[in-house]
């Protein structure tokens, strides 16, 4: 069963300039009719979504073949947000079974060979894996509220955890892909944070008056998909968008549905989504590239932008041409979201520009070689690119 869904995307520039018009069609497909959630795609080249009824853990390839049973020893014990390791050989999920807790089961076959990773205690939610490493993020309810850790996962033994994020976490958390960094959802909020709580959370995304839920990392590192819904049952309405991880304006997906848009995860390549809604699994096809996809970037107003020279050493120039006058800041961060030097905030008239950046932090202060984004913010909207500096 498919149904073509027509995404109209347009970003509007200030005081009334012409505005360009992005739009493309995405095919959703239902993969199962098992009532299915949580679907998580594998990081390992095979192509293979994991996600879990009530009482089961199944696989399923979504360009073919029949969902697959993964925890025999589980069936008929509620259990939920099953998460891949890096090598595709192992899924993490939480289970009541064994007096509650994270477990460690085979990817392949239905097997009864599991391990607990996260022993019992205070109520733990959806293990989330990293990309790059044998460690779990998962949030927690400690000294009366949810929180975030993340642990190591030991074969033969609990692990220890550690608190990343103090303050009310979420129940769904993703991975940046170099394994540094989470978003997660609070209070209708998103957040990005370091994974070794080196800094507070960053807010990325606010819209008062509704949700924003279930945030997913691109492969790519550069966009956040994640499902907006909007009013109370039985009048709720959801949006599948993206947003770019520096900020900027959301993309439409899927636009406003009456059906639930649940979970969204990405495929290895960055061509397709999944994401579950009360029947079962749903693949999303045809996406643009996700070089296409409109972010800040594509915004009239900031009419062109480059970084030369580009690595640089001692200094370099961010060019760039504005379509009217406005207020203009350019700011340097970290690949974690930290501001690192302000070099402009002023009113710009129309017309080309040139910022210099002489590789050190605010006051003057020396930072190491590296990648660093720049940010070009002019009135309401933005752009980014990658800056790298090396000594």
């Amino acid at each position: 069963m498919a149904i073509k869904v027509y995404a109209l995307l347009a970003i509007i520039g200030l005081l009334a300039l012409c505005v360009p018009k992005y739009s493309f069609s995405v095919t959703i497909t239902q993969l199962t009719d098992d009532g299915g959630k949580d679907p998580v795609w594998s990081r390992d080249g095979t192509d293979r979504i994991v996600y879990h009824t009530d009482y089961h853990v199944l696989v399923i390839t979504p360009l073919g073949g029949e969902p697959y049973e993964i925890t025999s020893y589980y069936s008929g014990i509620l259990l939920w947000g099953p998460s891949w390791s890096p090598d595709g050989g192992r899924v993490a999920f939480y289970t009541l079974k064994d007096g509650s807790g994270i477990v460690v089961s085979g990817g392949g076959a239905a097997s009864d060979s599991t391990a607990m990773i996260v022993g019992a205690g205070p109520a733990q939610s959806r293990p989330c894996w990293s990309p790059v490493a044998d460690v779990l993020g998962f949030d927690m309810y400690s000294s009366g509220s949810q929180e975030i850790f993340v642990c190591p996962v030991q074969v033969g033994g609990i692990s220890e955890r550690e608190q990343i994020v103090s303050s009310p976490g979420s129940s769904r958390l993703s991975w940046s892909p170099d394994g540094t960094q989470i978003v997660f959802e609070r209070d209708s909020k998103l957040y990005v944070a370091q994974t070794d709580g080196s800094d507070s959370p960053r807010l990325l995304l606010e819209i008062k008056d509704h949700s924003l839920l279930y945030p997913d990392w691109s492969p790519d590192g550069q966009l956040v998909a994640y499902t907006e819904v909007w009013g109370r049952s039985p009048n709720t309405h959801y949006i599948l968008k993206v947003i770019p991880v520096m900020g900027g304006t959301p993309t439409v997906i899927i636009p406003d549905t009456s059906t639930k848009i649940r979970g969204p995860t990405w495929s290895e390549n960055g061509q397709h989504l999944a994401y579950f809604n009360d029947t079962g699994i749903m693949l999303v096809e045809n996406l643009p590239p996700l070089s296409d996809v409109p972010d800040a970037g594509a915004n009239p107003v900031v009419l062109s932008h480059v970084c030369y020279p580009n690595p640089f050493n001692a200094a370099t120039d961010i060019k760039f041409e504005i379509a009217a006058t406005c207020h203009v800041t350019v700011d340097i961060f970290s690949l974690s979201g930290r501001l690192i030097a302000r070099l402009q905030d002023r009113v710009r008239s129309a017309g080309p520009h040139t910022v210099s950046w002489m590789g050190d932090g605010a006051g003057g202060q020396p930072i190491p070689s590296g990648t660093y984004f720049y940010r070009i913010v002019a009135g309401e909207n933005a752009v980014t690119g990658r800056i790298t500096l090396v000594k």
